[in-house]
C-alpha cells in the first residue's frame, strides 16, 4: 500500500493547494454562508473567531426562514433575485452535508454564482498539518490509506477513491469480540447496533444506549423486549436513556430540524431543548465502561470532555464518529490521545460516500 500512500498523499496536497488558492480569490468579496442549521451556525463562528471573517448572513432554501434572525444575522431565500450584483460581490460557503453540498452546489451554478466551495473545503484545506500528524499515530498502511481516502473524498467530493469496510464499529480486530463488556452506546438511534453487540459478545454484556428522541426510544424498547427474550438476557442487561451525551449535566441541545438525522449543537439558550449527561457524572457509582461508541452528529468532542476521567483513568475502547465536520477529523485523534498516550489508533471508512468514518481507539 506505500504507493498507494504516497499517491494520496500527493493528490490531497495538491487540492489543499488549490482550494487555498480559490480562498485568496475570496478577499474583498462579502460572505454569505448556505444553510441556516447547528452546522452552518458553528461554521460561522469558526470564520469570525478563527478567521477573521465576518458574515454578512445566512441563506436558506426555506422561504418561512426568509428576514429571520440567527447569531444576529439575517437568513434570506435566494437573495440573488433581489441583488442583481450577488454573483459578483459574494462568495458562497455552504455549511452542509456532501450530498447537500452538491445539490447546493448545481443551484448556484444555474444562477450565474460560480465563487462557492463547501466548508468542508475551507476548513480541511487549512488543517493538512494537522491531518498529516494523526496520520503518523494510524497503527498501520490499511488505516492510513482509509484516512487519506476519506481527506480526499472530504475536499473532493469525489468517493471513488474510498477504501471501505462494511463491519461498522467492528471494523478493526480489536474490536470484532469482546469478553466482560460494558457498552456506552452514544447516538443510539433505534437500537440497530444491539444485536452486533450481543452476537459478538464472549461473556456477559450490558448495554447504555443514550438516545434523545422519543419515537427512537420506543423503537429501542421494542428491540430490547425480542432481544431479552431471544438471547435469555436479564432486564438491567440493556438500559436506554432518553438523553444527549455531553461535557456536563448542566446543558441543553437542541436539533437542526425535528428528524433524528439533525445535527445537534450546545444551545445554553435554546427554546426547544434536550437533556445531556456527562459519562463522568453518569458512571460516577456504576462499574466503568469498556467500550464508548459515539455517533452524536457532531458533539463528540463534548462527550470525550464529559468523560475525560473515565477515559482516562480506565483507558476503553472507543469507536468515535469524526465526519460530521473537517476539525474533527483531526481534532478526535489529538484528544483521545492526549488523555491516554498509550492508544493505538485506526481509521475504517464504512460506506461509499463521505459518512461513517470511524476512529478507533484502544489500548492491547
Amino acid at each position: 500500500m506505500e504507493q498507494t500512500v504516497k499517491v494520496l498523499k500527493t493528490l490531497i496536497r495538491r487540492e489543499c493547494f488549490w482550494l487555498r488558492k480559490k480562498k485568496e480569490s475570496f478577499y474583498n468579496k462579502k460572505i454569505a454562508v448556505f444553510t441556516a442549521g447547528p452546522t452552518a451556525q458553528r461554521f460561522c463562528s469558526v470564520l469570525e473567531n478563527d478567521y477573521g471573517i465576518t458574515v454578512d448572513f445566512f441563506i436558506d432554501n426555506d422561504p418561512k426562514l426568509n428576514r429571520s434572525l440567527i447569531l444576529g444575522k439575517p437568513i434570506y431565500y435566494e437573495p440573488w433575485k433581489q441583488q442583481p450584483d450577488f454573483a459578483k460581490e459574494y462568495v458562497v460557503i455552504v455549511a452542509s452535508s456532501h450530498l447537500n453540498y452538491s445539490i447546493i452546489s448545481a443551484q448556484l451554478e444555474s444562477t450565474g454564482i460560480d465563487l462557492h466551495m463547501s466548508h468542508y473545503q475551507f476548513e480541511g484545506s487549512s488543517l493538512l498539518d494537522r491531518y498529516m500528524a494523526v496520520f503518523d499515530m494510524l497503527d498501520n498502511d490499511l488505516s492510513k490509506c482509509s484516512y487519506l481516502s476519506a481527506i480526499y473524498a472530504m475536499l473532493t467530493g469525489d468517493y471513488h477513491l474510498l477504501l471501505t469496510n462494511p463491519d461498522q464499529y467492528f471494523g478493526h480486530p480489536a474490536f470484532m469480540n469482546s469478553s466482560h463488556q460494558i457498552i456506552v452506546d452514544a447516538g443510539a438511534y433505534v437500537g440497530d447496533s444491539f444485536d452486533e453487540y450481543i452476537s459478538r459478545s464472549l461473556g456477559t454484556i450490558k448495554i447504555y444506549a443514550f438516545e434523545p428522541f422519543d419515537e427512537c426510544c420506543s423503537a429501542m424498547e421494542a428491540r430490547k423486549r425480542r432481544l431479552t427474550e431471544e438471547w435469555l438476557l436479564d432486564e438491567d442487561q440493556i438500559t436506554i436513556i432518553k438523553s444527549c451525551v455531553g461535557d456536563s449535566s448542566n446543558n441543553a441541545f437542541t436539533m437542526s430540524s425535528g428528524s433524528t438525522n439533525g445535527t445537534m449543537r450546545k444551545d445554553d439558550n435554546a427554546k426547544s431543548t434536550f437533556p445531556s449527561i456527562s459519562l463522568d457524572e453518569f458512571f460516577e457509582n456504576k462499574e466503568n465502561p469498556t467500550l464508548i461508541k459515539a455517533d452524536v452528529e457532531g458533539m463528540e468532542m463534548n462527550m470525550l470532555h464529559g468523560g475525560v476521567q473515565i477515559i482516562s483513568d480506565t483507558k476503553p475502547k472507543m469507536a468515535l464518529s469524526i465526519y460530521h465536520n473537517p476539525l474533527d477529523m483531526a481534532q478526535i485523534a489529538e484528544f483521545a490521545v492526549s488523555l491516554v498516550p498509550e492508544y493505538q489508533l485506526a481509521v475504517r471508512c464504512h460506506k461509499d460516500n463521505f459518512d461513517d468514518i470511524i476512529l478507533y481507539c484502544w489500548v492491547d
